[in-house]
């Protein structure tokens, strides 16, 4: 059909964000744009590393995954998630166990003894809540369930590796508490 295809890096790392940019920019011959959106996502998340500052304790996370009535998953090193929780001030309680997405048991998860369980809106809705997320692979059992502490992040920037990365990391960073407003900071010092 005479039509050029191009393959696009889609590894889920800062550098491979970068290259992604890069590489959809080059293709549309707008190598300029893309260095321009590249490096306002460094200056994006530079600054919420700066607000972040000395995190003392890093929350341990644990990303559930429902698809449908099946087996609950969750992510570890090299999945795009676990580098959004590390943006964000937190400690991906599976990074060192499991690499990308995996199936969760309740035996790991009880293992993992995570302070928080994050989830998609969409599996909150569709699990009908807390309640439904806690009935799910032995986490009412962990410090998060037995302490009720889910969180829920909308779906494109969840899973969505892209130009809202930054975006993505300050609102998980602010429903961690590792991130403080810097209007609530100043009221309260």
């Amino acid at each position: 059909a005479g039509v050029e295809v191009r393959q696009v890096p889609d590894a889920a790392t800062l550098d491979g964000l970068r290259e992604k940019i890069g590489a959809v920019a080059a293709a549309l011959d707008a190598g300029d744009r893309g260095e321009t959106l590249n490096a306002r996502i460094d200056l994006e998340l530079k600054q919420l590393e700066q607000r972040l500052g000395q995190i003392e304790t890093r929350p341990r996370v644990l990303f559930l995954m429902v698809v449908g009535s099946g087996i609950d998953h969750s992510a570890g090193r090299g999945a795009p998630v676990d580098t959004l929780i590390r943006l964000a001030g937190g400690e991906n309680v599976l990074h060192e166990t499991v690499v990308d997405y995996k199936p969760l048991s309740p035996e790991a998860a009880l293992a993992a003894a995570p302070d928080v369980i994050l989830v998609s809106d969409r599996a909150l809705k569709d699990l009908n809540g807390i309640d439904g997320v806690l009935g799910r692979a032995g986490l009412a059992a962990t410090p998060a369930g037995q302490a009720r502490r889910v969180i829920a992040l909308d779906n494109t920037l969840l899973f969505n590796f892209g130009p809202r990365l930054a975006q993505a990391a300050e609102e998980l960073a602010r429903k961690l508490g590792t991130l403080r407003d810097p209007e609530v900071a100043k009221a309260g010092d």
